[in-house]
């Protein structure tokens, strides 16, 4: 009898051994995979350089010259302004703050929109910078590149062919919504925070390696309050789509509560560091239930499209400008026709990819909800006016341009399109598709990119009006 035991516990752990060495031998090919890929990510960086230049040209990487802010439509002088005099005023604590924006009361960097972490990192070592100096046109550089690479990194799970990998990480850096902000709002064009948050459902299995999810989720809060809070509501709600998935998965919860406690902790720790909550004033909630999303915002070019028309919007609506783009419209439906033939083909489709799914589809629906504020409209018809109690529209409306918390579903859409062209077709039927719906987008948004490229390029000299050191000026005074 005991001999028999041990010949049961001796086959469980020669079944666990080759359990083990065969988890190895796949985290070693996965490793393996995962280098073999980095020299395309330097190509992708580097076509993310050429789509920028093209986009901007390549006279605003120039950290000396400002002109071209000023000139810009926008709030760029803002944001400028507020990094030079955090720059100049002295060091505080909490280390945001500067008194030289409204003095006496100090006012954080934070609300300048001045991306505080690079403002904090330059003010550092700004006695080694020139005396005029701007981060904005290499930030936007750094958005455009981190867009393709971490769009890239989700796209190489779902296929093989390099090539395709990089025509789609193309698509992510020719977004209406994000091109629409970047120089206009820089910070709210840091849309590669959705696609870090978003990493973590479409990776899942990868970030529940070593404990890898619980740093990624410290990372996140910490990086969207130090280049845009907006984005803290935009990742919170990507993580409720992933504690969702993992309880579908796990059937546990305890995970999820030490997430929640980590993503909040990270940023009111963060808020506080930065000094997000010294002097807070009331907040003016106007435009709330106006600067929202409308139900046909995703198809509707507000006019970005050369082939397609406006269509009926409220006008303050611009807010939640989320226009895909024709390519990406193209490339959305044909991913749904092949989903439909996927489906009936294989009905276990479903069943294998579902917790995923519903994971994406919550996410969706809370950022449609939240951007279209308590008033949702479709066109110009009021869909309905929810009438809340006042604390609760106080509290919504601190983020009341909510029409930018649809950015979640351009990206989940796209991701859609990507995955599902690369998954079910060959390279070479996905390549024709992937370059036909990245020269349709191109064509559609065209013009607007001509006017940028024509704007951005021009020699801008800095005039009475907008000299920051001229010697009668108050703010050489300030700086003195």
């Amino acid at each position: 009898m005991l001999e028999g035991v041990f010949m049961a516990k001796r086959k469980v752990n020669n079944k666990n051994r080759k359990s083990i060495k065969r988890n190895v031998e796949i985290t070693t090919i996965k490793k393996e995979k995962d280098k073999s890929f980095i020299p395309y990510y330097f190509l992708i960086a580097g076509i993310g350089l050429i789509i920028f230049g093209l986009f901007y040209g390549i006279k605003v990487l120039n950290p000396s010259y400002t002109a071209w802010m000023f000139a810009a439509s926008g709030d760029l002088p803002q944001h400028y302004v507020g990094w030079e005099a955090f720059r100049v005023g002295a060091w505080n604590f909490p280390l945001g703050l500067t008194d030289v924006v409204s003095y006496p009361m100090d006012v954080s960097v934070i609300y300048t929109d001045s991306i505080p972490i690079l403002a904090i990192f330059f003010k550092l070592i700004s006695f080694m910078l020139p005396k005029t100096f701007q981060y904005i046109g290499f930030y936007g550089l750094i958005c455009f590149i981190l867009q393709a690479v971490l769009s890239a990194k989700i796209i190489k799970k779902y296929t093989k062919s390099k090539l395709n990998i990089v025509l789609g990480s193309v698509l992510f850096m020719i977004i209406p919504s994000m091109i629409f902000r970047m120089f206009y709002h820089t910070a709210l064009a840091s849309q590669w925070l959705i696609l870090l948050a978003l990493e973590t459902l479409f990776l899942y299995d990868e970030f529940n390696e070593d404990n890898k999810i619980y740093y990624i989720w410290a990372i996140i809060p910490f990086l969207v309050v130090t280049v845009h809070f907006y984005y803290i509501v935009m990742c919170g709600i990507i993580l409720i789509g992933y504690i969702l998935l993992d309880i579908l998965n796990t059937k546990k919860i305890k995970k999820s509560l030490i997430l929640l406690l980590i993503y909040l902790g990270v940023a009111l720790f963060t808020m506080w560091l930065f000094g997000g909550f010294t002097n807070l004033t009331y907040n003016d909630i106007f435009g709330f239930g106006l600067f929202s999303y409308n139900l046909n915002g995703l198809i509707n070019p507000q006019g970005w499209s050369f082939i397609l028309n406006d269509l009926p919007m409220i006008p303050e609506q611009y807010e939640g400008f989320s226009y895909l783009g024709l390519g990406v419209i193209l490339l959305v439906l044909i991913s749904i026709v092949l989903l439909v033939i996927w489906f009936i083909k294989d009905k276990g489709i479903l069943k294998k990819h579902i917790n995923l799914m519903i994971s994406l589809f919550l996410v969706s629906l809370l950022s449609v909800f939240v951007a279209m504020s308590p008033r949702a409209y479709v066109g110009e018809y009021l869909l309905y006016d929810l009438k809340l109690p006042s604390f609760i529209n106080e509290f919504w409306g601190i983020f009341r341009s909510t029409g930018r918390f649809i950015w979640p579903v351009i990206h989940i859409l796209m991701l859609f399109g990507v995955i599902i062209v690369v998954k079910r077709l060959n390279w070479k039927v996905s390549f024709i598709i992937l370059s036909l719906c990245i020269l349709v987008q191109i064509i559609d948004i065209g013009g607007i990119l001509v006017e940028k490229n024509e704007i951005y390029s021009l020699n801008y000299l800095i005039n009475e009006e907008y000299d920051l050191y001229k010697s009668d000026n108050e703010w050489s005074i300030i700086k003195r």
